[in-house]
């Protein structure tokens, strides 16, 4: 029996631009066809990136009734051309050769296209993809719980014992964890806290309040979004800001208070009524997003290490994601553009804006 991953290799895959009423119907075709797919596919997304500098353009790659829609923000590079950045290629191991061979074809859609910089969230280690290995924008190393099947005591089993113990420590000390009203004020507290995460440092490469405000205001509008937080002595000290989109939800922000009583456990008396509203909301799966490497896991000099001891007490199963590449489209702009454009083009844009370029 020939493997599935022949099969889907064998087959071609042609790229189209997404109609108008696919476009209407974004997400619906996106929850449906792409397995895996996280908030990175959806029209939120799209919508946010518009608002700071990025043309968004709806793909959809197709071999007979076999289609997946693919989200590919557009940004033009005076002299090179544009560049297209797909923040989530594929979670289908099997599609991965024949979407980057599809890609080739990209300039017959837009011949200005020079360079397609991909991100890749899959895990698996026989995966392979023969291109030249860009940063990653998206964080490629992070912990999935599974949140679905039956709830209480069974769900709670489904947690490491660290977890486990803190869960049921912060139950006994007393803490209440709550949804937050999507306003202003909850937002100004929540952006407070992350700026004093992770000891009082808060964490690196933190956009603006306003990036924050704009992406969190997307999110509760499109009806994937949700905060919730815990307070100590009437003051909030701990928040998270999580976001559900199908059957995958995902831990996107977070902050604390470092002051904070941490005997209590606060954090993880949020994380468990996250866990709960989850699975009593049929999600599967529940990305914790963002820990240091499974090499690198014990490594204080790494700067996700706080967060990595916290997400791990959840589960030490660590996923390590393939990232991000670049696939050249046009050989001498690309090489252009790692030589110097790229440094320059980022320079430029923080300059204006003090925004990260992706």
């Amino acid at each position: 029996m020939v493997a599935k991953y022949h099969i889907i290799s064998l087959m071609k895959l042609t790229i189209r631009y997404a109609t108008k009423a696919e476009i209407e119907s974004w997400n619906d075709l996106v929850l449906a066809n792409n397995h895996g797919a996280d908030f990175l596919s959806s029209r939120a997304f799209s919508n946010i990136k518009a608002k700071y500098g990025w043309t968004s353009r709806f793909l959809v790659y197709e071999s007979g009734d076999a289609k997946r829609y693919v989200l590919t923000l557009e940004k033009r590079i005076p002299l090179l051309g544009k560049l297209w950045y797909q923040p989530s290629l594929t979670t289908e191991t099997d599609w991965i050769e024949p979407m980057i061979e599809a890609n080739k074809t990209i300039r017959q859609l837009d011949s200005a296209v020079f360079l397609v910089r991909i991100d890749v969230p899959i895990s698996d280690k026989a995966a392979t993809v023969d291109l030249p290995k860009a940063n990653n924008i998206q964080p490629a190393h992070t912990i999935v719980l599974d949140v679905s099947g039956e709830s209480g005591e069974a769900l709670l089993e489904k947690l490491d014992r660290r977890a486990r113990r803190d869960i049921r420590l912060s139950i006994r000390k007393g803490v209440k964890p709550v949804e937050l009203e999507p306003t202003t004020a909850t937002k100004k507290q929540m952006f407070k806290l992350m700026k004093t995460a992770a000891g009082g440092k808060g964490f690196a490469g933190l956009r603006s309040y306003q990036y924050y405000s704009d992406f969190w205001d997307e999110f509760v509008r499109a009806g994937y979004g949700k905060f919730y937080g815990a307070y100590q002595d009437e003051k909030l000290v701990v928040a998270a800001f999580v976001i559900q989109f199908g059957q995958q939800a995902t831990y996107k922000d977070a902050g604390s208070d470092p002051e904070r009583d941490q005997s209590a456990q606060a954090a993880h008396g949020v994380q468990w009524q996250i866990i709960q509203d989850l699975n009593n909301a049929g999600v599967k799966s529940y990305d914790l997003l963002g820990v240091p490497a499974s090499d690198k896991i014990d490594d204080r000099n790494d700067p996700l290490y706080g967060l990595g001891r916290f997400k791990t007490s959840f589960s030490h199963d660590i996923i390590d994601h393939l990232g991000a590449f670049d696939q050249p489209l046009k050989p001498f702009a690309y090489k252009i553009w790692r030589a110097l454009g790229q440094k320059i083009a980022y320079k430029i844009h923080y300059t204006k804006t003090h925004e990260n370029y992706y």
